[in-house]
């Protein structure tokens, strides 16, 4: 399957708070040794890309909502969407499934 038509998730081990354009993320529990490894903050364009995560959407639709805010290339926008969202996994922030979750 296309990595584009995979959907996502916030992961039920977080959570998380905006303020304007900034998201902060706490993974749960946290680490009682170093806490800081647990909060995540995000820039404006990773906390757009988390909102649009409330509605659980696969992730060419999150690559055509965030090429059409910040008005770039397609491909540009899916190779950074793509980088993010695996990032993202990598930290255990979301969830990714073949199937809508």
């Amino acid at each position: 399957m296309n990595m584009l038509d995979k959907y996502i998730r916030r992961s039920r081990q977080t959570a998380s708070r905006i303020w304007g354009r900034t998201a902060v993320i706490v993974l749960l529990p946290l680490n009682t040794t170093n806490f800081k490894e647990n909060i995540f903050e995000l820039s404006s364009s990773g906390t757009y890309i988390w909102k649009l995560l409330e509605k659980k959407p696969n992730i060419r639709e999150i690559v055509k909502n965030f090429t059409k805010k910040n008005k770039i290339d397609s491909d540009i926008a899916t190779r950074k969407v793509i980088k993010f969202i695996k990032y993202l996994a990598d930290e255990e922030l979301v969830e990714i499934s073949e199937k809508q979750l």
